[in-house]
């Protein structure tokens, strides 16, 4: 999910979906490129598994994929925020 999307407000995504009994145990990653901490912080308390955060989404990749890889491997996502400079 891209927070700042320039289509839908990820912000109302998220909470839309964790609030969703339906959705709701769908996992989530995040993608930022905001370093405001309260983007971050937000994130954390709507239910995302996986904030991600990077200067540009080519950054993302690397992250993204060893996340997901994990999560298929162990069936849990990372929850902390994945910082890439």
């Amino acid at each position: 999910m891209n927070l700042n999307s320039h289509c839908v407000d990820g912000r109302q995504t998220m909470v839309a979906t964790k609030t969703d009994d339906g959705l709701n145990e769908i996992p989530m990653v995040v993608l930022t490129t905001s370093a405001n901490p309260k983007d971050v912080a937000f994130c954390h308390q709507a239910g995302a598994n996986a904030p991600c955060q990077a200067r540009s989404y080519g950054q993302y990749l690397l992250p993204l994929g060893s996340s997901l890889n994990d999560w298929f491997e162990s069936g849990t996502l990372h929850t902390e925020t994945l910082k890439v400079d």
